[in-house]
């Protein structure tokens, strides 16, 4: 029997994120949206806003942002993201 290669820390990342999903232009929307409309509120009202206020004021409904960002982690990681590349495109 073969062993199996050794792995280095981050390999499974490095593998799930090299895979692209094609998303349809609508669901990208939302979740541009989302994340804007995130950013304004968590500068407003701090990171304990309400998430139903964000997609409220998304125009999206609380479904469709959990399914975007399962948790307030992934979504405050998804407004620092896009921090971080604007910073880098501006760069």
């Amino acid at each position: 029997m073969t062993p199996l290669p050794s792995r280095q820390y981050g390999d499974c990342l490095r593998l799930a994120s090299e895979r692209t999903i094609a998303v349809r232009a609508d669901a990208q929307r939302n979740r541009d949206r989302i994340v804007e409309v995130a950013r304004q509120v968590f500068r407003e009202q701090g990171y304990d806003a309400s998430l139903d206020l964000i997609a409220k004021q998304a125009g999206v409904g609380p479904g469709t942002l959990y399914r975007h960002f399962p948790t307030r982690d992934a979504l405050i990681d998804a407004v620092m993201q896009a921090w971080v590349d604007h910073v880098q495109e501006t760069a």
